[in-house]
């Protein structure tokens, strides 16, 4: 799919294009990147991540940036350090996953990977100061990236 060729999607282990060994790859960086809730919820989860399409796996990652940054700003507001630090740290580790799945035969692969370290170095401020600037910048543009790929996935359909 075309809205899918600039993260890496490919198996090597696969030629005939099926997207199992990245969708296993993604659904345990999901997994991990998840609050715990309770086995009914997880199931519910596992479910979901399993049978989504690498697009929609995208798009549950920026959904977890965007939910993880907004939980780091109320504890951050409530002088909570160590949930901040988790929840920015799970923020980062989402990053992180986008950012080595570009495929970087694209174009457009190195500003996203510009905008990957610069979303990871507001991440590291403002869990190392404390500070909600660098966090609000963060969110900001992971909303937007959001944003972009659900119209993107739309004008696909």
């Amino acid at each position: 799919m075309a809205i899918a060729s600039i993260y890496n999607y490919k198996n090597p282990q696969k030629s005939s294009g099926q997207l199992s060994g990245l969708k296993t790859q993604k659904t345990n960086n999901i997994k991990k990147n998840v609050n715990s809730y309770s086995n009914n919820s997880d199931k519910y989860l596992e479910q979901k991540v399993m049978t989504a399409k690498p697009e929609e796996l995208t798009l549950m990652l920026y959904e977890g940036i965007i939910k993880f940054l907004n939980q780091a700003k109320i504890f951050m507001e409530q002088k909570n350090i160590d949930k901040t630090n988790n929840r920015l740290l799970r923020a980062q580790a989402i990053v992180d996953e986008l950012s080595g799945t570009l495929d970087m035969e694209f174009e457009h692969s190195m500003d996203l990977q510009q905008l990957y370290a610069f979303m990871s170095e507001n991440l590291l401020e403002a869990n190392l100061k404390k500070e909600m600037k660098p966090l609000d910048d963060a969110l900001a543009i992971a909303v937007e990236m959001r944003q972009m790929w659900k119209e993107v996935m739309e004008a696909a359909r």
